[in-house]
């Protein structure tokens, strides 16, 4: 049994990006793949070598994997790419949901005594200075603009980072590359000078057995 190299990375979204290294000769059919809540199982037992392997998933994924769906996979060059779902973009929802909650609370409640109800009637007067301070409320837009350009940058980084991973496994694997024909290279090599040792040895072997008829004749 080998056990490939391989990489997991998870971006904003909660989709776990993992990346494993395998020969390019496999045929996708004798891939066989499982995705569990706690790690991703691969196996090539279907072919003649036996790569395995269980990724595990990082501490804080909970994979949410419905009953009969897949996780995304691609094998291209070598290079096997998975993506799975899990519970992240859920909990980002429940966060949203509860912030207008908290708002709702934070609101005053209304006087109900004397000494309220005339700190009330004070307050009133400058009620224009009052609508002055609210009313740079409007540049809201502006926040869901850096906002937007934020979440960019990171997806930007994240595409990075997966670039950066497939460029050291494809070095890596030209690395591999070099080194096989080199070695096929010097067995060559080491094959031939063993075929010219025994062609040496055999004419001196015919040379040998007709030296004595040259010597009776």
């Amino acid at each position: 049994t080998i056990v490939p190299s391989f990489s997991v990375t998870k971006s904003k979204k909660g989709l776990l990006h993992i990346w494993i290294t395998l020969p390019k000769s496999i045929p996708p059919s004798c891939l066989n793949m499982d995705a569990t809540q706690t790690h991703f199982h691969l196996d090539t037992k279907k072919w003649g070598s036996n790569y395995e392997v269980d990724v595990p998933y990082p501490a804080d994924s909970k994979v949410i994997l419905k009953e009969g769906e897949e996780a995304e996979a691609e094998f291209v060059g070598g290079i096997l790419k998975i993506k799975i779902k899990t519970d992240e973009p859920q909990k980002l929802q429940t966060k949203s949901a509860e912030k207008p909650a908290n708002r709702k609370r934070d609101k005053p409640s209304e006087a109900t005594d004397g000494k309220e109800s005339s700190k009330k009637r004070r307050v009133d007067a400058p009620a224009p200075k009052e609508s002055k301070k609210k009313a740079p409320k409007a540049k809201a837009p502006a926040t869901a603009d850096t906002s937007s350009k934020s979440k960019e940058k990171s997806l930007q980084m994240i595409n990075d980072i997966s670039s950066a991973e497939e460029g050291r496994i494809q070095n890596k694997l030209e690395k591999e590359k070099e080194r096989d024909q080199a070695i096929a290279k010097a067995e060559e090599i080491r094959q031939r000078r063993k075929d010219e040792r025994n062609e040496r040895k055999k004419g001196l072997l015919k040379k040998l057995k007709e030296a004595p008829a040259r010597a009776a004749a």
